[in-house]
């Protein structure tokens, strides 16, 4: 009968991310998506127009200005994310290698818009994807960064 090797676990996988971190990176997300609707707000009520909320006038300049508006907020909702995104993987290392986030707004804005689209013209059926479409679009963003020397606390790995 075979011998079996006895194999010694390490790991080498860490996540280096504090509590303080975490916070300020909420705080961060939520000041951008405020900042963001203020301005489309005030784009809409000063270069609008408006002077009485109460007694507003719709023309076409209004809605333009409103969809602008929605877009700023989508956007910064967008960006608020991918900062997220980029904290989480920025603190992340597998098998002795960073992982790094290289996907940016604009990217995730327009998948956002084509899956939108997708689910409303098949009548919702499409948003049954929407989970893994968006996990594959974060993995797709990712890559791997060797750390120099990092001590994992039983073995230290060096890449050459």
């Amino acid at each position: 009968m075979a011998k079996k090797n006895k194999v010694a676990k390490v790991s080498n996988s860490v996540f280096t991310g504090r509590l303080l971190n975490l916070i300020g990176t909420w705080i961060l997300m939520i000041l951008i998506i405020v900042i963001m609707a203020g301005i489309g707000a005030g784009l809409v009520v000063v270069v609008g127009g408006v002077k009485d909320v109460n007694n507003i006038q719709i023309d076409a300049k209004l809605i333009v200005l409103a969809v602008v508006a929605a877009l700023l907020i989508l956007f910064g909702l967008a960006w608020a994310v991918i900062r997220f995104m980029k904290w989480e993987t920025k603190h992340t290392i597998i098998s002795g290698n960073r992982v790094k986030f290289n996907g940016n707004a604009f990217q995730l804005l327009g998948n956002c818009f084509k899956w939108m689209f997708l689910t409303i013209i098949t009548v919702g059926i499409y948003a049954l994807w929407l989970p893994i479409k968006v996990r594959k679009w974060k993995v797709k963003h990712m890559e791997l960064q060797p750390v120099y020397g990092y001590d994992y606390g039983q073995v230290h790995f060096y890449n050459y």
